[in-house]
């Protein structure tokens, strides 16, 4: 018996028995009496004829009984005690890269990225915490807004909020839609991909989902793609049409009544209809302005205003968005931005056209008859729709670039800012550019120009030098004079004192330059910047001009003046997120009160005007008896 077993150890009697009955390795004896005993789970035992059991060390384990070794922990699992059965998984936010880990390793504390995490029994931080997701490059980046994903967010895996729209599954910027968030139905349950056309909504397709199917037109009440039916397409046209032909039909009718009426009340509409134009201007800059701000990333005007703004949008006078010219085009056509710069420009165009023909002909068959100021009666039409036009022809140049990755590789997309459907890298683009460019020189530059020429040939007239006439003289004289009557864009110049006859095109180019020429910035705080300055500058001019010749219109529109300009400070405040919530809608609330005030003032009358009124139509009428008197003789 004195045998010695592979580690040195004597073999007893027990020993020998342990052998010879095979219960050798993973078993154990402590008597020679004692039958051979299996190791513990936890436990084991190497070598045959073992009087005792080895208890696993700490990083390892034993779930058997009767074994020769212990287990390693795998990865992503630990035992931090000896004589271990199982091993624990690593909890959440900590991670065992290596077999027989003893314990878990923080990933804030091993990771620079403080973003990384891990699930329950990881071999690495592979994961990001909450509200950040994993892009390709295995960083953690804050979701940005507009897109969602509660756990295991990586690129791919994004899902995107209704409003909201991508161009492909690797893109990692999310745009908002805008004027077209009706379309952007967003991820969902049931979409089977975030990206591109899976997150418009029906009738809708494209980038940002801005193009409608045939059949649909998009609507902005909705601020999306809608049938074109007679409810939702043509009934404001419908009643626009309706009003139109009753206001014919009455005016023909009742044509000597309404003449009659109007004569013996022409200077209260006179008045009323000065205050009124100023009134529509200041509307008119404020609604442009406002689609201007949205367009570039500012803030939403909040209701009550911002209902506001959008009942009375009819006054900015852009035919192209009330009538729904998608329903007239031929199915599988798009009517894109270039239509719509072809239908504003060319429209206007070809009217001033036919005017001329017409008074060509009425010329040639009545010789010697009354002249048709055509030109001139244009240039005052124009006056309701020149911002309108000129705003459309200077966004054809405004391209800004998207991020629609493909794939592996970066494709960036260069897209017309007004009409996403256009890529500003196409001959189309380039075409509309250069029409463009010709139409600023027609429409910007070439109205003002125009009418400056006319009111030129008159200065004489409109603001005579010499003499011993008061201002006053000069101002009612120039109403009775017949020269200046013939032509109808001399009426600009009545409404301003007679050194200001030119004011009109200082105006024109104000509304011009906060409706159209604001399109050259592209960011919002150079636009709000800029609005601000044109703002706060032509305030001054108006208060130190004083140009106007009613000294209460004067003050009417400097009111105005500071309507836009404390408009254009709440848009400054929203962007900058000083004003939110309940203080926000307050102060859309004061600005909506101040709004109706200025338009319940179009309709006071101070004692000072009734009094100038008075004389006014006084003094008329006795020019009207004297030469009604002197013919007579």
């Amino acid at each position: 018996y004195n045998r010695i077993n592979r580690i040195g150890v004597p073999l007893t009697s027990h020993h020998i028995l342990c052998t010879l009955l095979r219960l050798g390795a993973g078993t154990y004896s402590l008597t020679a009496r004692d039958e051979c005993t299996n190791c513990s789970q936890g436990e084991f035992s190497e070598a045959s004829g073992s009087a005792s059991c080895t208890t696993c060390a700490s990083g390892y384990y034993q779930v058997k009984e009767g074994s020769t070794s212990c287990d390693a922990c795998e990865p992503g699992k630990y035992s931090d005690d000896t004589g271990a059965k199982s091993c624990s998984f690593c909890p959440v936010a900590t991670f065992a890269s290596r077999n027989g880990s003893r314990a878990c390793a923080s990933c804030r504390a091993t990771f620079e990225n403080d973003h990384l995490t891990a699930e329950v029994g990881s071999s690495t931080c592979d994961i990001c915490i909450d509200g950040f997701y994993m892009n390709e490059h295995g960083s953690c980046k804050e979701i940005p807004t507009g897109a969602y994903q509660d756990w295991h967010a990586t690129t791919e895996t994004l899902r995107i909020s209704p409003g909201y729209y991508r161009f492909s599954m690797m893109s990692e910027i999310i745009y908002a839609c805008g004027t077209t968030q009706g379309n952007c139905r967003g991820s969902g349950d049931g979409n089977i991909s975030s990206e591109g056309d899976y997150l418009c909504a029906r009738g809708s397709f494209g980038p940002l989902c801005s193009q409608c199917d045939s059949g649909y037109f998009l609507s902005e009440h909705s601020q999306g793609c809608a049938l074109c039916e007679l409810g939702n397409a043509w009934l404001g046209p419908l009643i626009a049409f309706i009003f139109l032909t009753t206001a014919a039909v009455v005016f023909v009718k009742f044509q000597h009544q309404l003449t009659d009426w109007y004569s013996r009340h022409q200077d209260k509409l006179e008045m009323y209809g000065q205050r009124g134009t100023v009134m529509f201007v200041t509307m008119q800059i404020m609604l442009i302005l406002d689609g201007t701000h949205e367009s570039v990333g500012g803030s939403k005007v909040p209701s009550p205003f911002g209902s506001f703004l959008d009942i009375m949008g009819f006054m900015a006078f852009d035919v192209v968005k009330f009538v729904p010219f998608e329903c007239m085009v031929s199915e599988g056509q798009q009517f894109d931005h270039l239509d719509a710069l072809l239908v504003q420009t060319l429209a206007p165009l070809m009217l001033l056209a036919g005017g001329q023909v017409f008074a060509w002909v009425q010329r040639r068959r009545k010789i010697g008859g009354k002249k048709h100021y055509v030109l001139s009666s244009w240039l005052t039409l124009m006056f309701l729709v020149l911002p309108v036009i000129s705003r459309s022809v200077f966004e054809s140049f405004r391209c800004l670039e998207f991020d629609g990755r493909l794939g592996s590789r970066t494709h960036d997309v260069a897209l017309l800012a007004s009409d996403i459907s256009i890529d500003c890298t196409t001959p189309k683009y380039w075409s509309m550019r250069v029409y463009a460019a010709v139409m600023i020189l027609v429409y910007p530059l070439g109205c003002p120009l125009l009418l400056f020429i006319v009111l030129f040939r008159h200065r004489g007239r409109l603001n005579p030098q010499g003499g011993d006439w008061t201002e006053a003289e000069i101002m009612q004289e120039r109403l009775e004079d017949p020269v200046l009557a013939e032509e109808p864009a001399n009426g600009f110049a009545y409404i301003y004192r007679p050194r200001f006859w030119w004011f009109e095109i200082y105006n024109m180019s104000r509304r011009l330059i906060l409706t159209s020429v604001v399109l050259a910035f592209r960011d919002l705080n150079q636009t709000v910047v800029f609005v601000l300055f044109v703002g706060i500058i032509t305030l001054v001019i108006e208060q130190e001009c004083k140009a106007y010749a009613d000294a209460f219109l004067s003050a009417f529109t400097a009111v105005c003046c500071w309507q836009v300009l404390l408009f254009i400070l709440f848009l400054l405040l929203l962007d900058g997120g000083f004003s939110s919530g309940k203080q926000a809608i307050a102060m859309s609330s004061a600005l909506l009160l101040a709004n109706l005030g200025i338009m319940a003032t179009i309709f006071a009358e101070t004692k000072v005007t009734e009094k100038l009124r008075k004389v006014s139509s006084a003094t008329r009428f006795s020019r009207f008896s004297r030469a009604t008197t002197t013919s007579s003789g």
